[in-house]
């Protein structure tokens, strides 16, 4: 059998409905992998019940598995420098304070995937479950990124690639 090619059709012109400046400087980017899991359990809707582990997962238990990666990157910024935070020296000199690092945004690999789907034979497909566990994880991986120094990181980096710009010109950086 021979595939057949896809042909988009009544396809309208594009129109530009915003265009936004930036003054960002992106400083730093994390990978996060991490294996996730959500479940729905029969006895979440019938507390009174008991159903031995067995019978819970065969029959009323919805549960996912996810392998997701995360892309959380770090920036700094630019449009927050106010004048006050420029001050010119008596000897000609500049220093800039920078505002603080910040996080960007969090985004999922596209090539992240479902490890395993189960659905116990007396459950409804709970469709809200992957949105809930890629929402959980991308609160996760935010604050993991955090913890393990990206903004800290992304300051470092900031400091280092202004300094060199701004060498010639003998501006000093401060936080």
């Amino acid at each position: 059998m021979q595939k057949k090619e896809i042909l988009v059709t009544n396809s309208t012109k594009a129109v530009i409905t915003k265009l936004h400046t930036i003054s960002k400087l992106e400083t730093a980017e994390m990978t996060i992998t991490k294996i996730m899991e959500a479940k729905k359990e029969m006895s979440d809707l019938f507390p009174d019940f008991s159903f031995d582990d067995f019978i819970q997962e065969k029959l009323f238990q919805d549960k996912m598995i996810f392998e997701l990666e995360w892309h959380v990157v770090a920036w700094i910024d630019l449009e927050k420098i106010a004048t006050w935070d420029i001050v010119t020296h008596l000897d000609w000199s500049v220093s800039i304070k920078l505002p603080q690092s910040e996080i960007l945004h969090v985004v999922i690999d596209e090539n992240s995937k479902t490890f395993d789907r189960q659905i116990g034979l007396l459950t409804k497909w709970d469709k809200d479950m992957e949105t809930a566990l890629r929402n959980q994880a991308k609160k996760e991986m935010r604050e993991e990124a955090i913890a393990n120094w990206i903004l800290q990181v992304a300051d470092s980096k900031a400091h280092d690639v202004l300094k060199t710009l701004l060498q010639e010109i003998d501006v000093e950086l401060s936080n």
